[in-house]
C-alpha cells in the first residue's frame, strides 16, 4: 500500500513537471544578423500554461560575447558555474503587477536602449533594442516563470527559457556596400566599353556599294542595240570612181559643149552583206 502511494506521488510529480512546462520561444533565432544602427525586435512566445489564473514572471538577460566591466572585478577566484552566471546580465523584468523593472545593464548607456510591452496578454512579450551597435552582440535570453498563489504564498508551478544569438552586426553592411560598389564597378565597365566601340566603329571606312543598274535601263539598251542592227542591215553601200575621159580628135572645126577639163564619174553600187 505505501509503495503504491510512493508511486502515485512520484507519477504526479513527474506529470506536472513536463506535461505542465511552459513552451517559450524567442524569435528571430537561433541566430540574428542586424546592420549596425538599425533596430532589432525580439519576441518571447509563451504557450502551456498551467492554469489561465496564474501570473508570469518575465524576465530578459544579456550574455555578452566580451562581458563589459560594469563593476570591479572581485579579488577571490570564484568557481567556474558563478563565472558563467555572472557573465549574464539583467535587462529588464515584468513582476506581478506588470511592473517593468529595467536592470543596472541599461543604465551604462546615455539614452534608453531596452523597451518592453507586451502585445498579447501572458503570450506574446516584445524586447526593442534601438541602434545596435557591436558592443550588442550576445546572447539574449527570456526567462519565464509560472507562479500561483496558494495560502497566501506565490509558488512556482513551471518554468521555461529560450535564447537567441545576435551575432555580425557589420556582416550586412560590408556585404550591402560591397554589392553597391560591384554593381557601380559593371555599370562603368559597360558605358567605357560601349564608349570605345562606337568610336572604333566610326574609324572603321564603311565600303560603298556600288549602284545597280535597273533593269528597265538594261532592256533599253539591249532594245536600242537591236535597232541599230536592224538599222545597218537595211543600209546600201555605194562605191565612187572617178575616171577621166579619153581625149578624141574633134570631127569637126566647131566647138564642142564639152571641154579637156571635164571629169566623168562612174558610180557602182554594192551591197554589203553582214
Amino acid at each position: 500500500m505505501y509503495f503504491s502511494i510512493v508511486v502515485l506521488v512520484l507519477t504526479k510529480a513527474l506529470v506536472t513537471e513536463v506535461c505542465h512546462a511552459l513552451n517559450v520561444t524567442v524569435t528571430p533565432g537561433p541566430v540574428i544578423m542586424v546592420t549596425e544602427k538599425d533596430n532589432l525586435t525580439l519576441s518571447c512566445l509563451v504557450s502551456q500554461r498551467k492554469r489561465s489564473g496564474s501570473v508570469l514572471i518575465l524576465r530578459w538577460f544579456f550574455s555578452p560575447l566580451v562581458a563589459p566591466t560594469l563593476t570591479p572585478p572581485p579579488t577571490s577566484p570564484s568557481p567556474s558555474p558563478p563565472a558563467l552566471e555572472s557573465s549574464q546580465f539583467l535587462i529588464v523584468k515584468m513582476g506581478i503587477k506588470k511592473m517593468k523593472l529595467y536592470g543596472n545593464y541599461t543604465r551604462r548607456f546615455p539614452q534608453p536602449k531596452f523597451r518592453l510591452y507586451e502585445e498579447t496578454e501572458g503570450e506574446v512579450y516584445r524586447l526593442w533594442i534601438l541602434s545596435v551597435t557591436g558592443m550588442d552582440q550576445g546572447f539574449y535570453t527570456c526567462r519565464v516563470q509560472e507562479i500561483r498563489k496558494h495560502r497566501s504564498t506565490w509558488r512556482a508551478s513551471s518554468n521555461g527559457t529560450s535564447t537567441t544569438q545576435l551575432t555580425d552586426v557589420y556582416l550586412c553592411a560590408v556585404l550591402i556596400c560591397s554589392l553597391g560598389l560591384l554593381s557601380i564597378f559593371l555599370f562603368t565597365l559597360v558605358l567605357t566599353f560601349q564608349h570605345f566601340y562606337r568610336r572604333h566603329r566610326l574609324k572603321v571606312p564603311v565600303a560603298v556599294k556600288r549602284p545597280q543598274k535597273p533593269r528597265r535601263l538594261k532592256t533599253h539598251l539591249k532594245s536600242s542595240a537591236t535597232s541599230r542592227v536592224s538599222q545597218e542591215d537595211s543600209l546600201t553601200y555605194a562605191e565612187l570612181e572617178l575616171v577621166r575621159p579619153r581625149p578624141e580628135p574633134p570631127s569637126s572645126p566647131e566647138p564642142t559643149p564639152s571641154s579637156p577639163d571635164t571629169v566623168y564619174a562612174q558610180i557602182l553600187f554594192q551591197e554589203k552583206q553582214l
